[in-house]
């Protein structure tokens, strides 16, 4: 089968670009024909590259992907979308029964936050167009792949009847086990996230370094200090900014803990698969999550400790406590890639995901 993938990717998404070159390696040495269409100024060398306009991108229909869409003559069209333009509409109107949307947020949700805390009319118009968009794209599609299962169950797409779950995943063979357990001084804890995002919650991350105390480090890498939520940093805290992957991986070597996002309650949500914690595990880390997984839904390894995914849970001396044991127990613990695949691994979950969506753009539209 000839797969094109088409993802609209951010310049700093390093993450989702290792995940979509990921998808198409395993789609490919499954014996399918698959190729990345990457719209990003961050489209790695030797993929073509597409990009936004810089002004009046609502305008921009993307002719060059749609040529090369069209040279390409895919039979089955695994689209990741950004916002809704008119570039949407000509992808609908020429590949509609072949396409397959993955779906990573509830933009329902997420586009009113970005609207309500920015107020501009970009937003706003991005907000509605994207609702508008919505009733045109659900019932004409082949079907959507959904990450969560917690999205899988939005009215949004009740009008698509072929809709699946299958989480993030990484391919750990493409990965190196980088944790080197040392044992003196304090307990390191990493969190990686992006600015602007209120559900990463890094404004509770000060007050949760202070209650862990001097036995604990916790080191921040992407967020900057004026979005702490604190004046004055506590001192077993260090904030390293944004890096590139060569820059922080040095640095994820001395963790012991890696930390997921801690807020998702703001964009009420209680489910997510973060591609920073396939990262975090697959490089040997233990995790702590404070919300439920999908890989870990239904059974939870030792080294995952689930916490509760609400306002104020942090300031309870419970969770606390259970941070701090859970770090002691596994401290220099490494998780190994026999051990994590059953959860993470892509290569199983890309299988799962193929048999299911080909049989969609097969059947009958």
């Amino acid at each position: 089968m000839k797969i094109a993938y088409v993802a609209h990717v951010g310049a700093r998404s390093n993450g989702v670009i290792a995940k979509t070159h990921s998808q198409v390696e395993i789609w490919q040495q499954m014996g399918h024909n698959a190729r990345l269409f990457c719209v990003s100024e961050a489209s790695p060398p030797g993929d073509p590259a597409y990009f936004h306009w810089k002004h009046c991108n609502l305008l921009n229909p993307l002719k060059p992907l749609l040529d090369d869409l069209d040279a390409f003559a895919p039979n089955l069209v695994y689209w990741r979308p950004n916002n809704a333009t008119l570039h949407t509409l000509c992808m609908m109107r020429r590949f509609a029964p072949r396409i397959v949307i993955e779906v990573n947020s509830n933009y329902r949700i997420e586009g009113r936050e970005y609207a309500r805390k920015r107020g501009t009319f970009s937003e706003l118009r991005t907000y509605y167009q994207n609702l508008f968009a919505e009733s045109l794209i659900t019932p004409r599609i082949a079907g959507y792949v959904c990450v969560t299962h917690e999205l899988a169950a939005l009215p949004d797409f009740s009008g698509q009847k072929n809709r699946i779950t299958i989480p993030n995943g990484i391919l750990l063979k493409n990965t190196v086990i980088h944790k080197q357990p040392q044992g003196e001084g304090p307990i390191r804890l990493l969190f990686m996230g992006s600015p602007g995002q209120s559900w990463h919650g890094v404004d509770v991350l000060p007050e949760l370094a202070k209650k862990m105390g001097t036995d604990f480090h916790v080191h921040v890498i992407g967020p900057r200090a004026d979005q702490m939520g604190a004046a004055v940093l506590p001192e077993n805290m260090t904030l390293h900014g944004y890096l590139d992957k060569a820059d922080y991986l040095p640095l994820l070597a001395q963790m012991h803990v890696g930390i997921g996002s801690m807020a998702f309650y703001r964009n009420k949500m209680l489910e997510a698969c973060p591609l920073k914690v396939r990262e975090y595990i697959a490089s040997g880390l233990p995790v702590i999550l404070p919300y439920t997984d999908t890989a870990f839904r239904d059974e939870c390894p030792d080294w995952v400790l689930r916490l509760p995914n609400e306002e104020g849970a942090f300031h309870d001396a419970g969770v606390i406590n259970a941070i701090r044991q859970f770090c002691f127990k596994h401290r220099d613990t490494v998780v190994s890639h026999q051990e994590s695949a059953p959860y993470i691994d892509s290569k199983a979950l890309e299988s799962d995901k193929l048999k299911q969506v080909t049989l969609w753009v097969k059947a009958p539209q």
